[in-house]
């Protein structure tokens, strides 16, 4: 077994900080919700056709930048939860709304709706099972 010196471990230490420190510099410096905005709302309905729409809401205290998501997700015993679809509102205003429809070729499944900002947490939905159109 080979024995490093103590420059040896000071250089293998140095290297090891910078190489992480280099992976937190490279994660995304976002806030997750909005100063002045709440956590979002979010509903799933489906028409008597099966179509269903998935709708996240948030009414800010001012005007804020940020994008909003929406997602229809299948309800699986195995996570990740496969998404159904997905859609955002990203720019700068105090209502925000953003909404998403799918059909998912007339599946009978459990379904949730989740709406979150970007980087923030998920909210979600009761699952519920639908047949979608």
């Amino acid at each position: 077994m080979k024995r490093f010196g103590k420059k040896s471990g000071i250089a293998a230490a140095s290297v090891s900080a910078a190489l992480l420190g280099g992976l937190v510099a490279a994660a995304p410096a976002w806030a997750a919700t909005p100063s002045g905005c709440p956590e979002p709302s979010v509903s799933l309905t489906n028409s008597s056709s099966g179509y269903l729409t998935g709708k996240g809401t948030a009414s800010c205290s001012k005007t804020v930048s940020g994008t909003l998501y929406i997602e229809i997700k299948w309800d699986k015993n195995l996570l990740p939860d496969p998404l159904t679809a997905k859609n955002s509102q990203t720019g700068s205003r105090s209502s925000w709304s953003t909404t998403v429809g799918t059909c998912d070729n007339g599946n009978r499944r459990s379904y949730y709706a989740r709406s979150y900002w970007s980087g923030g947490k998920y909210h979600d939905t009761t699952p519920r099972h639908i047949t979608a159109c």
